[in-house]
């Protein structure tokens, strides 16, 4: 990694299987991310991270805004299931 570059690694327990947990982590980060935590705030319209490498994290709000927070650099991704 770059000087500048971090990572974020985060463990949780989670009531579903791991490609319903992949799907809510990247595609449906508006069902959990907090929308205080966004430049939109109450006005979030959607929050998503492209599950791909070179994908991005987008917010889009009302009339228009967008803002791409993140870049994926790695197709690193480690989600462990113990369901179904």
């Amino acid at each position: 990694m770059k000087n500048n570059d971090y990572s974020v690694e985060l463990t949780t327990n989670i009531d579903l299987n791991t490609s319903d947990a992949f799907d809510r982590f990247t595609v449906k980060m508006k069902e959990w991310w907090p929308s205080e935590y966004s430049w939109s705030g109450g006005a979030l319209v959607n929050i998503t991270l492209e599950p791909k490498v070179d994908g991005l994290g987008t917010e889009t709000g009302p009339n228009g805004f967008r803002y791409d927070f993140a870049r994926v650099t790695s197709s690193l991704v480690r989600i462990v299931g113990t369901g179904s």
